[in-house]
């Protein structure tokens, strides 16, 4: 690797773990371990940086979402079952599973047993929680899974606050899942496989089956976004010129724009 200024990097590696930063020098090695040419620090930093602007933008959409579906799902769910509904295995479509979802979410909930809300519900309902209450507790992955264990009926009916069938707003929940996690943790963007792909239909004008990126789920986020939050994006990507030579290591195709600009 060619260091053009070894202080800065020395600078830039006291705050930033080598082997947090080691996955990004792998994408730039050979097969026996060593740098192909012409590879310098500095570019592996402007990608780490190019991560680290993405990861901030991209939660600032994922987090209204997130919290928009959970108050769509509880208010649903409650208004058509009651407010016991978390607690209801007969409604679900695999009682393993709604187990699982149960011993997480209140394991979450009593672990924040000084929570005045939880508090409260402890000591005048014995522990009981309604759903409107239980859903602050959610992970946007557990959200994504008692989502998904749902009867179809129910999956269509909350969608459709979306203009979305049930069957692609399970699939768009479980991907931004993944990727808020990754968002939230440091992880990795660039070049990332997506193992939870989300399904594209048609109305995309996408190819279907290249759906693996960052940029097939943001054709997702966009759907799902506000018009102002998701331009926001838009014209910051349009503005960081660090990024544009790395866009297609993110899955952009070169005219990325026609896709997901609103203007």
């Amino acid at each position: 690797m060619v260091v053009n200024d070894s202080l800065k990097a020395l600078e830039f590696l006291r705050s930033h773990n080598y082997y947090h930063l080691n996955k990004y020098f792998h994408e730039f090695m050979d097969t026996t371990g060593n740098f192909r040419d012409g590879i310098t620090f500095e570019t592996i930093e402007t990608i780490y940086e190019n991560d680290a602007w993405l990861r901030n933008h991209l939660f600032s959409l994922i987090e209204p979402f997130e919290l928009k579906i959970k108050t769509i799902i509880a208010n649903h769910i409650s208004l058509k079952y009651g407010s016991d509904v978390f607690y209801r295995f007969d409604i679900y479509e695999n009682v393993n599973a709604w187990q699982n979802t149960i011993n997480a979410v209140l394991r979450d909930v009593k672990r924040d047993s000084s929570h005045p809300v939880v508090a409260w519900h402890m000591e005048h309902y014995n522990g009981l929680f309604p759903m409107w209450v239980l859903i602050e507790f959610f992970t946007l992955g557990s959200t994504s899974r008692f989502f998904g264990n749902l009867r179809n009926t129910d999956k269509n009916e909350i969608a459709d606050n979306f203009n979305i069938s049930g069957y692609l707003l399970a699939s768009w929940l479980k991907s931004i899942s993944l990727l808020r996690n990754f968002c939230a943790h440091n992880g990795q963007l660039f070049r990332r496989i997506y193992t939870s792909a989300p399904f594209l239909p048609s109305f995309f004008n996408w190819p279907s089956n290249e759906n693996r990126s960052l940029f097939s789920i943001s054709l997702v986020l966009k759907r799902l976004s506000t018009g102002e939050d998701w331009q926001l994006l838009v014209n910051g990507l349009i503005h960081r010129e660090l990024i544009q030579p790395f866009l297609g290591d993110y899955g952009f195709p070169q005219d990325w724009r026609s896709y997901l600009n609103n203007q």
